[in-house]
C-alpha cells in the first residue's frame, strides 16, 4: 500500500509541476485578454462633429469656430462645422457651406485659417448678443484681430443657441 501511495505521489507531483509550470503562461495570457477586453471598453468614443445645442455658452461657440479655422489649411477648411454654427441671416449671405468656407478664406479673413495661437479677450454679454474679440498669431507671427457677434436664437429647432450673426475683422 505504501508503495503504491509513493507511485501515485510522484504521478501527481509531476502532474503538479508541469500545470504549475504553465500556470504564470495562461495567467499572464488570460490578464492579458482581459485587460485588453477592458481597455477597449473603456477607450473614448470618436469624438462627434460640435453642433449647435442651447447647452453650448457663446465663448464655447467661438472656440468651436476658431479650432476649425486653426486645423484647416486652406483647402480643408470644414464650411459644414463653420456654416452650421451661422445663425440664419449669416447663412442667407451665402450660397452653402462651400462658398461659406471660401469667403473665410480671403483676405482679411484669411489668417483665422492655420493660426497656431488664439487669444480671448473678455466676453461682452448684452441680453440676447455676445461680442467675443479674439487676437490670432498666423505661423509667421502676424497678429489679427477679429470680433464675433453672437445672437441667441428663439423658437425653431435651435431654440436657445447661440450662433454667430457676423465676425469683423479689426484693420489696425
Amino acid at each position: 500500500m505504501r508503495n503504491h501511495v509513493a507511485r501515485t505521489g510522484r504521478a501527481s507531483a509531476r502532474r503538479c509541476s508541469a500545470v504549475c509550470a504553465l500556470f504564470p503562461t495562461v495567467f499572464a495570457l488570460l490578464f492579458l485578454y482581459g485587460c485588453a477586453a477592458v481597455g477597449s471598453a473603456l477607450d473614448p468614443v470618436p469624438d462627434e462633429p460640435a453642433r449647435p445645442s442651447a447647452e453650448l455658452e457663446p465663448e464655447e461657440v467661438v472656440r468651436i469656430q476658431l479650432e476649425a479655422f486653426a486645423a484647416a489649411d486652406g483647402e480643408d477648411l470644414d464650411g459644414e462645422l463653420l456654416y452650421s454654427f451661422a445663425s440664419p441671416d449669416f447663412r442667407a449671405a451665402f450660397d452653402g457651406p462651400e462658398e461659406f468656407a471660401d469667403h473665410f478664406t480671403r483676405r482679411p479673413y484669411g489668417a483665422l485659417v492655420g493660426h497656431r495661437e488664439a487669444r480671448y479677450r473678455p466676453l461682452e454679454l448684452e441680453g440676447r448678443f455676445a461680442r467675443q474679440e479674439v487676437t490670432v498669431v498666423t505661423d509667421e507671427g502676424e497678429e489679427r484681430r477679429y470680433g464675433f457677434l453672437l445672437l441667441e436664437q428663439t423658437g425653431g429647432d435651435c431654440d436657445g443657441c447661440w450662433l454667430v450673426e457676423s465676425v469683423r475683422a479689426f484693420l489696425d
